[in-house]
């Protein structure tokens, strides 16, 4: 899903570059033929470089890596009421299912306008009796609507047949005929369908109609009266049959077509090259970013958002030795894995059965937190890897990096517990493929008292201070200054991340992200 609105994003982006070009630099120079190029070349540009990014992003493999790629990270509250964070996780869900439902609704209805004129279309043509004129098919049509065609079906009313006007009628119902206007509209009526809310593509679609206006206007004026034909024009601008995939004949806006063929022809072909030129600087260097941003992504494969869960707490550990349930430490990290190589991405990816929000349903009807962790304060993220085997089996599930030996022990048991993936596959075979998985246990603290408290759940808090992680744990500073809590001499690198990105990785806004440097012993 991330990927399909990536690939919105960036056709959408295209869109919208293609629109201010056509505005600023094609639409001035009155060359219909070039506006209609431009118009329909840049739209099928655009939608190319949109879906080469949906193919650079399939094709992406790595070779196997010691690496791993992280799961969306699992949030678990303590707290006492279940429902209440159920009916959060519930409404944050249907939120963004609703607006994907909404978009699909709009372009259902879209289509459903878009194959209703068209069976309409068809229907006429078979029902209704042709004609033989001027080595065109004519339909004629009942009532005052305006002349229309669609690919090679004219429809003319009935009171034009044998009228004197009938003759410039079809000269410029047989430009839109020759030069396949009706498969524009067919084209760009899809791209409506898909991509409804994008202002641009309203709008080229109306220019696009506008320019085979102009281009029929001048087929005609080849062979006719300019005063003559603008006249006829003037009768029939009250008529108009409303269908989106038609050429009507007289298709506003009229005081427009009027002025273009009350000008002067003064194309330039130089001008016509500048523009395309600077327009293809402009997609090139739109083409750069998405490059860029597909890079960023392959980069940052082992990040992702927070899929948060809430549980309460029960009793089903046996209580730790005294004095060690407050105890934060660190496990040793995990030794090399079996020779038996694995895979970090593949073109394939392993499932959860269900998928990602399968994932946070059994991570929330699974996760308990540890009684004794809660009662003394004890929170923090425990990193856990595992592997899911060619069969779809979960193994080797180990704590990379822990907080105490209840919560560790917790996160092992769930994961240890899941269910039998999809497996994932390498140029049609099944692989070995590594995961990490953040599971963070999130208490809420009494200010006054400093205590855990249990009655009601950890929200993701909003700070313009920048909140400081070293190696993805969270650092509470105080009152100390960054020197206290670690010297320059253990700082490997140094991140900032700001607004969505920061957000997006760690849940928060400003996160200053410190990397240690590793020791001969790590």
């Amino acid at each position: 899903m991330e990927t399909f609105f990536k690939f919105l994003f960036w056709t959408s982006a295209y869109f919208f570059l293609l629109g201010l070009t056509y505005q600023f630099l094609v639409k001035p120079q009155d060359n219909p033929a070039f506006s209609r190029a431009f118009i329909l070349g840049g739209l099928m540009l655009s939608l190319i470089s949109g879906l080469g990014f949906l193919l650079r992003t399939s094709l992406i493999t790595v070779l196997p890596s010691p690496g791993a790629l992280t799961l969306p990270e699992v949030i678990v509250y303590a707290f006492d009421g279940l429902e209440k964070s159920s009916g959060e996780l519930l409404l944050r869900l249907f939120s963004v299912k609703g607006l994907v439902i909404l978009t699909l609704v709009v372009s259902a209805l879209i289509a459903l306008r878009f194959m209703g004129s068209l069976f309409y279309l068809l229907g006429m043509g078979k029902i209704q009796k042709r004609i033989r004129i001027d080595g065109l098919w004519v339909i004629p049509i009942r009532g005052e609507r305006s002349p229309f065609s669609f690919f090679r079906m004219v429809f003319i009313p009935e009171r034009l047949i044998g009228e004197p006007s009938l003759e410039q009628v079809l000269l410029h119902e047989q430009a839109h005929i020759q030069k396949l206007h009706s498969l524009d509209l067919i084209f760009t009526e899809f791209l409506t369908i898909i991509f409804w809310f994008h202002p641009a593509i309203w709008y080229l679609r109306r220019e696009l109609k506008l320019q085979h206006e102009y281009e029929a206007d001048r087929y005609v004026l080849r062979f006719s009266d300019r005063l003559e034909y603008q006249q006829l024009l003037l009768n029939f601008s009250f008529n108009n049959d409303g269908l989106p995939i038609t050429n009507p004949f007289n298709f506003s806006p009229l005081k427009k077509r009027i002025k273009m063929m009350n000008k002067t022809s003064m194309e330039s072909r130089n001008k016509a090259a500048l523009s395309l030129f600077a327009s293809l600087v402009m997609f090139a260097g739109m083409f750069l970013l998405q490059s860029m941003d597909l890079q960023a992504n392959q980069l940052s494969l082992n990040t992702s958002a927070l899929l948060e869960v809430s549980v309460q707490s029960l009793d089903f550990l046996s209580a730790p030795p005294p004095g060690r349930a407050a105890e934060t430490q660190v496990p040793p990290r995990e030794a090399k894995p079996d020779n038996e190589e694995f895979f970090v991405v593949v073109e394939n990816a392993p499932k959860f059965p269900g998928g990602m929000e399968a994932l946070g349903q059994f991570m929330s009807q699974n996760v308990k937190y540890p009684p004794e962790a809660r009662r003394a304060g004890v929170q923090g993220t425990v990193f856990v890897s595992f592997i899911v085997e060619k069969d779809g089996k979960v193994s080797t599930v180990k704590v990379i990096r822990g907080v105490s030996e209840a919560l560790d022990m917790e996160a092992v048991r769930v994961v240890s517990a899941m269910p039998d993936w999809e497996p994932g596959t390498q140029r049609g075979e099944n692989v070995r493929v590594q995961f990490n998985l953040p599971v963070r246990f999130a208490l809420d603290v009494d200010k006054e008292s400093g205590s855990a408290s249990v009655e009601e759940s950890i929200n993701v808090r909003i700070s313009d201070q920048p909140v400081f992680f070293i190696d993805g744990v969270k650092v509470d500073t105080g009152n100390k200054s960054l020197d206290e809590v670690i010297t320059p001499d253990e700082i490997e690198s140094i991140t900032v991340y700001k607004d969505g990105k920061g957000r997006e990785l760690f849940g928060y806004d400003n996160v200053i992200a410190i990397t240690r440097k590793k020791t001969r012993e790590e």
